[in-house]
Order: structure tokens, then C-alpha cells, then sequence
């Protein structure tokens, strides 16, 4: 006689752990191969929808290449800009949050993040040029982050 029916479920604590340290460790693979392609990206002269920066005015370009820099429009003076780009896992109340930021402390005194944010914007102060969004990702770069993140979880 039956008096009782059993169903056996896996312990989900242990899973969800298991799938919170696989989301987690994907997570930072994928967040540090996204700054990857911003530095290649923005070293090719490409903003993150693939397009290429506007070209440096004549006058500007004619100063870097007189000061030894390349005339190619790709954000780099010294290289402390680019460089500074770092990337860490942080939990939040939703699961995880893969953020890309700069570093502070540049050998002039400037914010690595002030000036991201004029090339981003276009916004120098009293000048507006055209946005150079570098310091982005686009929506095709953020599906396949989640689709391979995806790909990688297994209960």
C-alpha cells in the first residue's frame, strides 16, 4: 500500500552556488574580452558601432604629427587614457554586474574618466565636436556577452 509519494529534487542550494560561480567567472572572461575590443576598436580609429572616428582638423593634426604622435584619429597622446581601462565582477541585488571603468591617477593630474566622457560626448568645454563613442559597447556586443554567459551555465 502506498501512503506517501516522494519527489527527489536535486539540492538547489548547491546548484544555485554552482551557477552563481559559473555566471560569475564567465562574467569576467567575457567583461575583460569586451575591453579587448574597445582597445582594438578605438586603436583602429572605430567607434563601438563600427564607424571611424571624424578626422582630427588639419590644424590639430598637423600639431601631433609635428609632436611625434600618429595622425590617425585613435584617442592615444601618452597612452594613459586607454591603458587606464580595467574591468571587475560585482554582485548586486540581481545577480552580477560586469563593469568596465577607468583608473584614476594620470601623470598630468587629469580624470582618465572626465576625459572619456568629452570624447564620448563631444563636449570640450566651450567647444561641441562630434562624439567619439568609444567607451561603449554596442547592442550586438551586449547580446553575445549574455549569450555566451549563457552557453557556459550548467546546473
Amino acid at each position: 500500500m502506498v501512503n506517501s509519494i516522494t519527489i527527489k529534487v536535486p539540492d538547489l542550494n548547491k546548484i544555485s552556488v554552482k551557477i552563481q560561480q559559473q555566471t560569475e567567472r564567465a562574467l569576467a572572461r567575457e567583461v575583460e574580452f569586451a575591453k579587448g575590443e574597445i582597445l582594438i576598436r578605438t586603436n583602429s580609429g572605430r567607434d563601438a558601432d563600427e564607424a571611424p572616428f571624424k578626422q582630427y582638423s588639419p590644424s590639430y593634426e598637423a600639431q601631433r604629427v609635428d609632436r611625434g604622435y600618429s595622425a590617425q584619429v585613435n584617442l592615444t597622446i601618452t597612452g594613459t587614457l586607454l591603458t587606464s581601462i580595467t574591468s571587475k565582477v560585482q554582485k548586486t541585488a540581481e545577480g552580477f554586474a560586469g563593469v568596465l571603468f577607468f583608473l584614476a591617477g594620470r601623470p598630468d593630474g587629469g580624470s582618465n574618466s572626465e576625459i572619456a566622457l568629452k570624447h564620448n560626448t563631444g563636449d570640450y568645454g566651450g567647444k561641441k565636436l562630434k562624439p567619439r563613442r568609444f567607451f561603449a559597447l554596442s547592442i550586438k556586443q551586449i547580446r553575445e556577452i549574455i549569450s555566451n554567459i549563457r552557453k557556459e551555465i550548467k546546473p
